[in-house]
């Protein structure tokens, strides 16, 4: 089984390069997307393609007010292949039995960052990206909440009013 690292990016930062199959990355696909603090950059481990939905648990869990977003998944082997080292450490998401899925890339340099840019537009290309609308957020909460994974008073306010819509639709008086 294959295990993937996952990162929330913006597709449409990466979308023009992948219509004209341009051979250098735009500076707001680095910038905004893998952009680094401290040489480092935050990621989730998944076992496969079918847990997606974990890693953006996870990354949803450590906002403060839903976006849309989107989540590429990077075959782990290939990461590895590229000469990039990552660690595991104690994530920061609101989904505790998450938190030990969080890895670090570590000692980022600027030819890291390009081959990690490569990777994910491979996983483009592959189409392991999915995007998370604000509305599916709300349910991907209300999901977690309903299993007992978290509950609504660890969630900031505009969190908890997105779950109590979706708990109103699932659940109308």
């Amino acid at each position: 089984m294959a295990q993937l690292l996952v990162r929330k990016i913006d597709r449409a930062n990466w979308e023009e390069h992948l219509v004209h199959q341009e051979t250098d990355t735009p500076g707001d696909a680095i910038t905004r997307c893998i952009g680094t603090k401290e040489n480092t950059l935050s990621l989730w481990q998944i076992e496969s393609i079918d847990k997606l939905e974990e890693a953006a648990l996870a990354i949803i869990g450590s906002h403060d007010r839903p976006e849309t977003f989107d989540v590429v998944a990077i075959n782990y082997t290939d990461i590895v292949d590229k000469g990039l080292t990552f660690i595991s450490n104690e994530g920061t998401t609101r989904v505790n039995d998450l938190n030990n899925t969080h890895r670090d890339i570590i000692d980022i340099t600027y030819q890291k960052l390009g081959r990690l840019a490569s990777l994910i537009y491979d996983s483009l290309h592959q189409d392991m990206v999915r995007r998370y609308e604000i509305d599916r957020q709300g349910e991907v909460l209300y999901e977690a909440i309903q299993a007992g994974r978290l509950t609504m008073d660890t969630l900031s306010k505009p969190f908890r009013k997105l779950v109590g819509s979706v708990s109103h639709r699932n659940h109308p008086t």
